[in-house]
């Protein structure tokens, strides 16, 4: 795995991974690159995949994979239905 950092984001960071890359692996002839800018904590429907994952996919007791989907299904409407109520609230 290779890596570089910094304190700031910048495009900068990405073109001296790139050099480190080409250091590390000179006789490569290709390199694969997932570029992510993956921060679950401030992503909110990675947050609310968590919170999901925790109320209702996570150890859950149904007997088939209906059920689940119900269950799935049941608490993205409960959500549903609080995040329309808070955007009403806000706009009033």
């Amino acid at each position: 795995m290779t890596w570089v950092e910094s304190h700031r984001k910048r495009s900068l960071l990405f073109i001296d991974l790139c050099h480190r890359l080409l250091e590390t692996y000179p006789t490569a002839r290709r390199i694969h690159l997932i570029v992510d800018n993956f921060i679950p904590d401030h992503n909110k429907i990675e947050g609310r995949w968590r919170v999901l994952h925790a109320e209702v996919t996570r150890n859950h007791q149904h007997k088939t994979i209906e059920h689940l989907m119900q269950a799935v299904r049941q608490h993205l409407r409960v959500f549903a239905r609080r995040t329309r109520r808070i955007g009403r609230s806000r706009a009033a």
